[in-house]
């Protein structure tokens, strides 16, 4: 009879708990200033809301499909700030894309906070969408293991994942209607199950 050997578990718990608290005393302060960074709370949520909704797609993407490439080809310092770069502008791209499918383009509707009723909100009407795509991007990532898609390779696979999620989203939410609520718990459970519990 075998068993499992401790070597894996211990780099991963070694730092514990001073890393994590180190990495909060980065994330807090960032979390602060962006909750206020759109002038307020509120004014913050309705901006940043989709945009984060939509970036997470993007980042199930890179980190799993992708494998945090293209950032894994420069130094330390400068591939966490490309990808990062690069998840915002797939936020911005995917929020565009789904305010055209729920309304109509309108920039300033994704980004202002105090655009009228005359223009195409992303808040809370394209939430949904955004949502759907994230849970069934975790699904085919994490649950369903990358099957059948991870036989592309990495890159191609990864962007095939992103087309299906979306392809997924939008039928869940053209036949769903409002699945707010389903589509938080799904994500949370898939995310504790498949990330915290490893599978």
């Amino acid at each position: 009879m075998t068993t499992a050997s401790p070597v894996r578990a211990v780099p991963r718990v070694a730092g514990q708990p001073a890393l994590g608290l180190a990495g909060l005393l980065l994330v807090v302060p960032v979390a602060a200033l962006i909750a206020v960074g759109a002038g307020g709370a509120d004014s913050s949520v309705v901006v940043l809301g989709p945009l984060v909704t939509f970036a997470l797609p993007a980042v199930a993407l890179i980190g799993f499909w992708w494998e945090n490439w293209p950032g894994s080809r420069l130094r330390p310092g400068w591939s966490g700030l490309l990808d990062t770069v690069l998840i915002t502008i797939a936020a911005v791209l995917l929020t565009m894309l789904g305010q055209s499918v729920v309304g109509e383009l309108d920039l300033r509707g994704i980004f202002d906070p105090a655009a009228g009723p005359e223009h195409s909100a992303t808040f809370p009407e394209t939430l949904p969408l955004g949502g759907a795509a994230f849970v069934a991007m975790l699904q085919l990532t994490l649950v369903c293991e990358g099957w059948p898609l991870r036989r592309l390779g990495g890159f191609a696979g990864g962007v095939a994942a992103l087309a299906a999620s979306w392809g997924v989203a939008l039928l869940l939410t053209s036949v769903g209607g409002d699945l707010g609520a389903l589509l938080v718990m799904v994500g949370a459970w898939q995310v504790w199950f498949f990330v915290v519990w490893l599978g």
